[in-house]
Protein backbone atom coordinates (compact mmCIF):
# COMPACT_ATOMS: atom_id res chain seq x y z
CA UNK A 1 0.00 0.00 0.00
CA UNK A 2 1.51 3.52 -0.52
CA UNK A 3 -1.00 5.34 1.65
CA UNK A 4 0.82 8.12 3.76
CA UNK A 5 1.09 7.80 7.38
CA UNK A 6 -2.65 8.84 8.91
CA UNK A 7 -3.19 11.99 11.27
CA UNK A 8 -5.16 12.47 13.96
CA UNK A 9 -7.75 14.39 11.24
CA UNK A 10 -7.36 11.42 8.80
CA UNK A 11 -7.76 8.94 11.35
CA UNK A 12 -11.30 10.90 11.89
CA UNK A 13 -12.30 11.01 8.28
CA UNK A 14 -11.18 6.97 8.74
CA UNK A 15 -13.67 6.35 11.29
CA UNK A 16 -16.17 7.30 8.10
CA UNK A 17 -15.46 4.08 6.41
CA UNK A 18 -16.10 2.12 9.34
CA UNK A 19 -18.88 -0.44 9.38
CA UNK A 20 -20.01 -0.44 5.65
CA UNK A 21 -22.30 -3.00 6.09
CA UNK A 22 -25.28 -2.27 4.27
CA UNK A 23 -24.38 -5.07 1.77
CA UNK A 24 -23.30 -8.45 3.79
CA UNK A 25 -26.44 -7.63 5.52
CA UNK A 26 -28.61 -6.79 3.07
CA UNK A 27 -30.53 -10.30 2.85
CA UNK A 28 -30.96 -9.52 6.74
CA UNK A 29 -32.01 -6.33 7.21
CA UNK A 30 -34.88 -4.74 9.05
CA UNK A 31 -35.82 -1.73 10.23
CA UNK A 32 -34.99 -1.19 14.17
CA UNK A 33 -36.74 0.38 16.84
CA UNK A 34 -37.56 4.15 17.21
CA UNK A 35 -35.66 4.43 20.42
CA UNK A 36 -32.83 2.80 18.90
CA UNK A 37 -32.23 4.94 15.65
CA UNK A 38 -33.51 8.52 18.08
CA UNK A 39 -30.19 7.96 20.13
CA UNK A 40 -28.04 8.47 17.29
CA UNK A 41 -28.87 11.89 16.38
CA UNK A 42 -31.55 13.84 14.14
CA UNK A 43 -32.73 12.94 10.61
CA UNK A 44 -30.65 14.33 7.96
CA UNK A 45 -32.67 17.69 7.69
CA UNK A 46 -31.98 19.30 10.57
CA UNK A 47 -29.11 20.71 10.20
CA UNK A 48 -30.37 22.33 6.68
CA UNK A 49 -33.47 23.43 8.76
CA UNK A 50 -33.95 27.56 7.79
CA UNK A 51 -30.77 27.58 6.18
CA UNK A 52 -31.07 29.26 2.35
CA UNK A 53 -28.82 27.96 0.41
CA UNK A 54 -27.59 29.95 -2.52
CA UNK A 55 -25.35 27.85 -6.06
CA UNK A 56 -22.94 30.28 -7.60
CA UNK A 57 -20.46 28.99 -10.62
CA UNK A 58 -17.06 30.14 -10.72
CA UNK A 59 -17.64 33.13 -13.78
CA UNK A 60 -20.34 35.09 -11.55
CA UNK A 61 -17.97 34.45 -8.37
CA UNK A 62 -14.89 36.05 -10.57
CA UNK A 63 -16.84 38.80 -11.66
CA UNK A 64 -18.43 39.93 -8.36
CA UNK A 65 -14.73 39.82 -6.85
CA UNK A 66 -13.49 41.96 -9.50
CA UNK A 67 -16.47 44.33 -9.25
CA UNK A 68 -16.73 44.56 -5.71
CA UNK A 69 -13.72 43.63 -4.02
CA UNK A 70 -12.55 46.69 -1.71
CA UNK A 71 -8.86 46.64 -2.21
CA UNK A 72 -9.64 46.74 -5.82
CA UNK A 73 -12.58 49.41 -5.38
CA UNK A 74 -9.85 51.93 -3.66
CA UNK A 75 -6.90 51.57 -6.55
CA UNK A 76 -8.11 53.94 -8.77
CA UNK A 77 -7.90 56.72 -6.40
CA UNK A 78 -4.26 56.03 -6.43
CA UNK A 79 -3.98 55.94 -10.14
CA UNK A 80 -5.67 59.52 -10.72
CA UNK A 81 -3.41 60.95 -7.89
CA UNK A 82 -0.44 60.75 -10.88
CA UNK A 83 -2.09 63.23 -13.31
CA UNK A 84 -1.66 65.80 -10.56
CA UNK A 85 1.67 64.36 -10.14
CA UNK A 86 2.15 64.52 -14.10
CA UNK A 87 1.50 67.96 -14.03
CA UNK A 88 3.29 69.35 -10.75
CA UNK A 89 6.37 67.43 -12.53
CA UNK A 90 5.99 68.93 -15.96
CA UNK A 91 5.93 72.77 -14.24
CA UNK A 92 8.77 74.83 -15.37
CA UNK A 93 10.46 77.32 -12.71
CA UNK A 94 7.91 80.05 -11.77
CA UNK A 95 9.10 84.19 -12.53
CA UNK A 96 9.54 85.68 -9.04
CA UNK A 97 8.95 89.45 -8.31
CA UNK A 98 11.67 91.06 -5.87
CA UNK A 99 11.43 95.04 -4.69
CA UNK A 100 14.16 96.12 -2.62
CA UNK A 101 14.63 99.55 -0.81
CA UNK A 102 18.12 100.89 0.12
CA UNK A 103 19.51 104.01 2.16
CA UNK A 104 15.85 105.05 4.07
CA UNK A 105 15.33 106.13 7.31
CA UNK A 106 18.99 105.95 8.30
CA UNK A 107 20.81 108.90 9.69
CA UNK A 108 21.54 112.50 8.12
CA UNK A 109 21.07 112.69 4.87
CA UNK A 110 19.87 109.01 4.36
CA UNK A 111 17.25 109.61 7.31
CA UNK A 112 14.15 110.30 5.04
CA UNK A 113 13.49 108.30 1.55
CA UNK A 114 14.96 111.33 -0.43
CA UNK A 115 18.22 109.22 -0.80
CA UNK A 116 16.51 106.17 -1.24
CA UNK A 117 17.41 103.47 -4.07
CA UNK A 118 13.98 101.41 -4.33
CA UNK A 119 14.80 98.28 -6.94
CA UNK A 120 11.92 96.39 -8.95
CA UNK A 121 13.30 93.31 -10.56
CA UNK A 122 11.56 89.79 -12.12
CA UNK A 123 13.64 86.63 -12.39
CA UNK A 124 13.66 83.18 -13.17
CA UNK A 125 15.53 80.01 -12.49
CA UNK A 126 16.28 78.63 -16.36
CA UNK A 127 16.47 74.43 -16.32
CA UNK A 128 19.08 72.88 -18.43
CA UNK A 129 19.56 68.63 -19.25
CA UNK A 130 15.67 68.80 -19.64
CA UNK A 131 15.33 68.56 -16.43
CA UNK A 132 11.37 68.67 -16.43
CA UNK A 133 10.93 65.91 -18.98
CA UNK A 134 13.04 63.75 -17.68
CA UNK A 135 10.95 64.65 -14.06
CA UNK A 136 7.90 64.08 -15.92
CA UNK A 137 9.33 60.69 -16.98
CA UNK A 138 9.87 59.32 -13.82
CA UNK A 139 6.49 60.28 -12.85
CA UNK A 140 5.32 58.59 -16.24
CA UNK A 141 7.45 55.39 -15.04
CA UNK A 142 5.81 54.96 -11.68
CA UNK A 143 2.94 55.55 -13.09
CA UNK A 144 3.58 52.37 -15.00
CA UNK A 145 4.48 50.66 -11.97
CA UNK A 146 1.50 51.09 -10.01
CA UNK A 147 -0.18 50.47 -12.96
CA UNK A 148 1.25 47.02 -13.40
CA UNK A 149 0.99 46.36 -9.43
CA UNK A 150 -2.94 47.07 -9.70
CA UNK A 151 -2.68 44.45 -12.63
CA UNK A 152 -1.02 42.07 -10.50
CA UNK A 153 -3.72 42.59 -7.78
CA UNK A 154 -6.61 41.88 -10.11
CA UNK A 155 -4.79 38.90 -10.28
CA UNK A 156 -3.90 37.71 -6.95
CA UNK A 157 -7.68 38.80 -6.24
CA UNK A 158 -8.92 36.07 -8.80
CA UNK A 159 -6.41 33.73 -7.07
CA UNK A 160 -7.83 33.95 -4.22
CA UNK A 161 -11.58 33.67 -5.21
CA UNK A 162 -10.52 30.74 -7.11
CA UNK A 163 -8.43 29.20 -4.42
CA UNK A 164 -11.63 30.04 -1.85
CA UNK A 165 -13.95 28.82 -4.62
CA UNK A 166 -12.24 25.59 -5.01
CA UNK A 167 -12.00 25.27 -1.28
CA UNK A 168 -15.99 25.02 -0.81
CA UNK A 169 -16.40 22.30 -4.20
CA UNK A 170 -13.51 20.34 -1.97
CA UNK A 171 -15.45 20.57 1.46
CA UNK A 172 -18.90 20.07 -0.58
CA UNK A 173 -17.21 16.63 -2.19
CA UNK A 174 -16.37 15.46 1.93
CA UNK A 175 -19.74 16.12 2.77
CA UNK A 176 -21.50 14.39 0.38
CA UNK A 177 -18.45 11.58 1.42
CA UNK A 178 -19.70 11.72 5.37
CA UNK A 179 -23.12 11.87 4.32
CA UNK A 180 -22.69 8.29 2.02
CA UNK A 181 -20.83 6.98 4.80
CA UNK A 182 -23.41 7.77 7.71
CA UNK A 183 -26.37 6.88 5.46
CA UNK A 184 -24.74 3.55 5.07
CA UNK A 185 -23.56 3.05 8.67
CA UNK A 186 -27.03 3.94 10.04
CA UNK A 187 -28.23 0.99 7.83
CA UNK A 188 -26.01 -1.06 8.91
CA UNK A 189 -26.53 -0.38 12.58
CA UNK A 190 -30.41 -1.34 11.73
CA UNK A 191 -28.94 -4.89 10.45
CA UNK A 192 -26.64 -5.24 13.71
CA UNK A 193 -28.99 -4.15 16.24
CA UNK A 194 -31.16 -7.09 14.99
CA UNK A 195 -28.53 -9.48 14.93
CA UNK A 196 -27.47 -8.05 18.95
CA UNK A 197 -31.20 -9.02 19.86
CA UNK A 198 -31.13 -12.50 17.82
CA UNK A 199 -27.90 -13.17 19.92
CA UNK A 200 -26.07 -13.64 16.45
CA UNK A 201 -23.36 -10.93 17.57
CA UNK A 202 -22.37 -9.89 21.04
CA UNK A 203 -23.82 -6.62 22.61
CA UNK A 204 -19.91 -5.12 22.45
CA UNK A 205 -19.93 -4.82 18.57
CA UNK A 206 -23.36 -3.44 19.09
CA UNK A 207 -22.19 -0.53 20.80
CA UNK A 208 -18.81 -0.14 19.04
CA UNK A 209 -21.20 0.69 15.63
CA UNK A 210 -22.94 2.80 17.92
CA UNK A 211 -20.04 4.62 18.78
CA UNK A 212 -18.59 4.96 15.05
CA UNK A 213 -21.75 6.04 14.03
CA UNK A 214 -21.89 8.78 16.55
CA UNK A 215 -18.10 9.77 15.42
CA UNK A 216 -19.04 9.96 12.04
CA UNK A 217 -22.59 11.75 12.93
CA UNK A 218 -19.94 14.81 14.75
CA UNK A 219 -17.76 14.48 11.49
CA UNK A 220 -20.46 15.31 9.10
CA UNK A 221 -21.74 18.15 11.71
CA UNK A 222 -17.94 19.28 11.68
CA UNK A 223 -17.83 19.73 7.71
CA UNK A 224 -21.11 21.49 7.29
CA UNK A 225 -19.82 24.45 10.13
CA UNK A 226 -16.34 24.48 7.91
CA UNK A 227 -18.77 24.61 4.70
CA UNK A 228 -20.39 27.63 6.37
CA UNK A 229 -17.22 29.52 7.61
CA UNK A 230 -15.34 28.45 4.05
CA UNK A 231 -18.86 30.40 2.63
CA UNK A 232 -18.40 33.01 4.56
CA UNK A 233 -14.44 33.53 3.82
CA UNK A 234 -15.78 33.06 -0.52
CA UNK A 235 -18.35 36.00 0.09
CA UNK A 236 -15.92 37.88 1.94
CA UNK A 237 -13.46 38.74 -1.48
CA UNK A 238 -16.54 40.76 -2.95
CA UNK A 239 -17.99 42.08 0.36
CA UNK A 240 -15.27 43.42 2.80
CA UNK A 241 -14.75 42.54 6.30
CA UNK A 242 -18.44 44.40 6.89
CA UNK A 243 -21.11 41.51 6.46
CA UNK A 244 -23.67 42.87 8.06
CA UNK A 245 -25.53 44.11 5.33
CA UNK A 246 -24.51 41.71 2.58
CA UNK A 247 -26.80 38.89 0.52
CA UNK A 248 -26.03 36.09 2.44
CA UNK A 249 -26.53 37.60 6.07
CA UNK A 250 -29.56 36.49 7.50
CA UNK A 251 -27.88 32.42 7.87
CA UNK A 252 -27.82 31.83 3.73
CA UNK A 253 -24.34 29.99 2.82
CA UNK A 254 -22.77 29.36 -0.40
CA UNK A 255 -22.68 26.53 -2.35
CA UNK A 256 -20.33 26.10 -5.78
CA UNK A 257 -21.38 24.49 -8.88
CA UNK A 258 -19.19 21.68 -8.71
CA UNK A 259 -16.35 21.30 -12.01
CA UNK A 260 -15.37 17.25 -12.21
CA UNK A 261 -13.23 18.14 -15.07
CA UNK A 262 -9.45 18.68 -13.93
CA UNK A 263 -7.23 20.75 -16.59
CA UNK A 264 -4.33 19.20 -17.83
CA UNK A 265 -0.92 20.40 -16.47
CA UNK A 266 0.93 22.73 -19.23
CA UNK A 267 3.61 21.87 -21.43
CA UNK A 268 6.97 23.05 -20.78
CA UNK A 269 7.40 25.14 -23.50
CA UNK A 270 4.35 26.82 -22.93
CA UNK A 271 5.64 27.67 -19.44
CA UNK A 272 8.97 28.96 -20.50
CA UNK A 273 6.79 31.10 -23.12
CA UNK A 274 5.00 33.10 -20.54
CA UNK A 275 8.03 33.91 -18.12
CA UNK A 276 8.41 37.03 -19.65
CA UNK A 277 4.43 38.31 -19.35
CA UNK A 278 4.69 36.48 -15.61
CA UNK A 279 2.88 39.14 -13.76
CA UNK A 280 5.58 39.21 -10.62
CA UNK A 281 8.77 39.51 -13.95
CA UNK A 282 6.63 42.46 -15.06
CA UNK A 283 6.30 44.40 -11.80
CA UNK A 284 10.13 43.84 -11.40
CA UNK A 285 10.51 45.13 -14.73
CA UNK A 286 8.50 47.94 -13.83
CA UNK A 287 10.73 49.10 -10.63
CA UNK A 288 14.11 48.90 -12.69
CA UNK A 289 12.66 51.27 -15.54
CA UNK A 290 11.21 53.62 -12.39
CA UNK A 291 15.09 53.34 -11.12
CA UNK A 292 16.51 53.91 -14.84
CA UNK A 293 14.41 57.19 -15.04
CA UNK A 294 15.58 58.34 -11.28
CA UNK A 295 19.11 57.85 -12.79
CA UNK A 296 18.62 59.47 -15.42
CA UNK A 297 17.15 62.84 -14.09
CA UNK A 298 19.96 62.28 -11.13
CA UNK A 299 22.45 62.49 -14.14
CA UNK A 300 20.97 65.64 -15.49
CA UNK A 301 21.55 67.54 -11.84
CA UNK A 302 25.28 67.77 -12.92
CA UNK A 303 24.30 70.46 -16.01
CA UNK A 304 24.54 74.01 -14.71
CA UNK A 305 21.04 75.91 -13.93
CA UNK A 306 21.36 78.98 -14.29
CA UNK A 307 18.89 82.52 -12.87
CA UNK A 308 18.55 85.68 -14.76
CA UNK A 309 16.52 88.52 -13.63
CA UNK A 310 15.85 92.43 -15.10
CA UNK A 311 14.25 95.15 -13.23
CA UNK A 312 14.68 99.02 -12.87
CA UNK A 313 16.22 100.89 -10.39
CA UNK A 314 15.26 104.31 -9.32
CA UNK A 315 17.31 106.98 -7.11
CA UNK A 316 15.08 108.88 -5.38
CA UNK A 317 17.51 111.71 -4.97
CA UNK A 318 18.39 112.30 -8.89
CA UNK A 319 14.79 111.10 -9.87
CA UNK A 320 16.68 108.94 -12.46
CA UNK A 321 16.10 105.64 -13.28
CA UNK A 322 18.45 102.21 -14.66
CA UNK A 323 17.85 98.94 -15.57
CA UNK A 324 19.07 96.59 -13.75
CA UNK A 325 20.67 93.14 -14.50
CA UNK A 326 20.97 89.71 -12.72
CA UNK A 327 22.52 86.25 -13.77
CA UNK A 328 23.84 83.43 -11.39
CA UNK A 329 25.01 80.36 -11.69
CA UNK A 330 25.36 77.78 -8.22
CA UNK A 331 29.10 76.80 -7.93
CA UNK A 332 30.16 72.97 -7.50
CA UNK A 333 26.76 71.61 -9.01
CA UNK A 334 28.26 68.66 -10.93
CA UNK A 335 30.50 68.04 -7.82
CA UNK A 336 27.55 68.14 -5.22
CA UNK A 337 25.44 65.93 -7.85
CA UNK A 338 28.01 63.32 -8.29
CA UNK A 339 26.61 61.35 -4.49
CA UNK A 340 23.24 61.56 -6.17
CA UNK A 341 24.06 59.98 -9.47
CA UNK A 342 26.41 57.11 -8.39
CA UNK A 343 23.53 56.36 -5.36
CA UNK A 344 20.42 56.20 -7.98
CA UNK A 345 22.52 54.52 -10.66
CA UNK A 346 23.62 51.77 -7.91
CA UNK A 347 19.98 51.13 -7.65
CA UNK A 348 19.23 50.91 -11.18
CA UNK A 349 21.63 48.02 -11.31
CA UNK A 350 20.43 46.33 -7.76
CA UNK A 351 16.87 46.77 -9.52
CA UNK A 352 17.82 44.53 -12.82
CA UNK A 353 19.98 42.07 -10.88
CA UNK A 354 16.81 41.51 -8.91
CA UNK A 355 14.82 41.41 -12.19
CA UNK A 356 16.98 38.85 -13.87
CA UNK A 357 17.29 36.51 -10.36
CA UNK A 358 13.42 36.71 -10.23
CA UNK A 359 12.99 35.62 -13.76
CA UNK A 360 14.94 32.64 -13.04
CA UNK A 361 13.17 32.04 -9.81
CA UNK A 362 9.78 32.21 -11.69
CA UNK A 363 11.08 29.20 -14.12
CA UNK A 364 12.19 26.91 -11.53
CA UNK A 365 8.96 27.51 -9.60
CA UNK A 366 7.07 26.83 -12.36
CA UNK A 367 8.41 24.05 -13.55
CA UNK A 368 8.18 22.89 -9.94
CA UNK A 369 4.40 23.22 -9.81
CA UNK A 370 4.34 21.57 -13.53
CA UNK A 371 6.31 18.67 -12.49
CA UNK A 372 3.96 18.45 -8.82
CA UNK A 373 0.94 18.77 -11.29
CA UNK A 374 2.07 16.01 -13.35
CA UNK A 375 2.71 13.83 -10.31
CA UNK A 376 -0.63 14.55 -8.92
CA UNK A 377 -2.08 13.26 -12.20
CA UNK A 378 0.04 10.23 -12.08
CA UNK A 379 -1.22 9.53 -8.51
CA UNK A 380 -4.81 10.04 -8.90
CA UNK A 381 -4.44 7.93 -12.63
CA UNK A 382 -2.97 5.23 -9.82
CA UNK A 383 -6.34 5.32 -7.68
CA UNK A 384 -8.86 5.47 -10.06
CA UNK A 385 -7.25 2.28 -12.53
CA UNK A 386 -5.66 0.36 -9.63
CA UNK A 387 -5.70 1.00 -5.89
CA UNK A 388 -9.23 1.53 -5.94
CA UNK A 389 -10.49 -1.47 -8.21
CA UNK A 390 -8.61 -3.48 -6.31
CA UNK A 391 -9.30 -2.37 -2.61
CA UNK A 392 -13.10 -2.94 -3.79
CA UNK A 393 -12.28 -6.51 -4.57
CA UNK A 394 -10.76 -7.09 -1.45
CA UNK A 395 -13.80 -5.60 0.15
CA UNK A 396 -15.57 -8.26 -1.98
CA UNK A 397 -13.59 -11.08 -0.86
CA UNK A 398 -13.89 -9.73 2.93
CA UNK A 399 -17.52 -9.85 3.16
CA UNK A 400 -17.59 -13.18 1.54
CA UNK A 401 -14.95 -14.54 3.84
CA UNK A 402 -16.81 -12.69 6.57
CA UNK A 403 -20.28 -14.78 5.33
CA UNK A 404 -18.23 -18.03 5.64
CA UNK A 405 -16.97 -16.87 8.66
CA UNK A 406 -13.86 -16.92 7.93
CA UNK A 407 -13.41 -13.24 8.46
CA UNK A 408 -14.15 -11.76 11.79
CA UNK A 409 -16.22 -8.36 11.57
CA UNK A 410 -13.57 -6.14 12.58
CA UNK A 411 -11.59 -7.66 9.61
CA UNK A 412 -14.28 -6.95 7.10
CA UNK A 413 -14.46 -3.79 8.68
CA UNK A 414 -10.68 -2.87 7.39
CA UNK A 415 -11.65 -3.69 4.39
CA UNK A 416 -14.24 -0.91 4.19
CA UNK A 417 -11.55 1.43 6.04
CA UNK A 418 -9.62 0.53 2.88
CA UNK A 419 -12.42 1.54 0.31
CA UNK A 420 -13.30 5.09 2.18
CA UNK A 421 -9.53 6.14 3.17
CA UNK A 422 -8.98 6.21 -0.84
CA UNK A 423 -11.96 7.83 -2.22
CA UNK A 424 -11.32 10.40 0.34
CA UNK A 425 -7.45 10.62 -0.34
CA UNK A 426 -8.75 11.23 -4.14
CA UNK A 427 -10.61 14.16 -2.83
CA UNK A 428 -7.83 15.63 -0.87
CA UNK A 429 -5.38 15.05 -3.64
CA UNK A 430 -7.95 16.46 -6.44
CA UNK A 431 -8.23 19.46 -3.96
CA UNK A 432 -4.40 20.08 -3.99
CA UNK A 433 -4.45 19.91 -7.68
CA UNK A 434 -6.48 22.89 -7.91
CA UNK A 435 -4.56 24.76 -5.31
CA UNK A 436 -1.70 24.46 -7.37
CA UNK A 437 -3.12 24.91 -10.89
CA UNK A 438 -4.18 28.24 -9.71
CA UNK A 439 -1.02 29.31 -8.28
CA UNK A 440 0.62 28.07 -11.78
CA UNK A 441 -1.94 30.19 -13.69
CA UNK A 442 -1.56 33.21 -11.48
CA UNK A 443 2.26 33.49 -11.73
CA UNK A 444 2.04 32.74 -15.44
CA UNK A 445 -0.80 35.84 -15.76
CA UNK A 446 -3.11 33.69 -18.09
CA UNK A 447 -5.25 30.78 -18.60
CA UNK A 448 -2.98 27.33 -19.21
CA UNK A 449 -6.30 25.31 -19.05
CA UNK A 450 -6.85 22.86 -22.30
Amino acid sequence: MIFRKKTKQQAGFSLCGLLLLTLSFSDLSTAATADDIQSIGESKTALAEGLIIQKIGLTQALAKALEQNPRLTQYPMYLRQYDLKKLIASRKPAWELSVAAENILGSGEFSDIDSAEISVMVQRLFESADKAEKRTQLVDSELQLEQQSYQSLKLEVLADTRRNYFQLQKLQLLEAWAKDNLEQQLAALKTVQRLAKAGAINQADKHKMRLQVEASQSLKKNIQAELSVQSMRLQGLWSGVDTSETELADGGQWRVELLAELPKAPSKADILSGLDSAPDYLVASAKSRVAQSAWQLSNSLQQLDFNVGVGLRRFQSSRDQALLFEFSIPLQQAQRAKADIKLSHSDWQIKQAEQAQLRWQLQQRLLLLRQSLLNDQAQMSRIKTQLLPEAQNYQSAAKLAYEAGQYTLLQWLDAQVEVADIKRQLIEIQGDYWNKWIELERLIGRSTAN
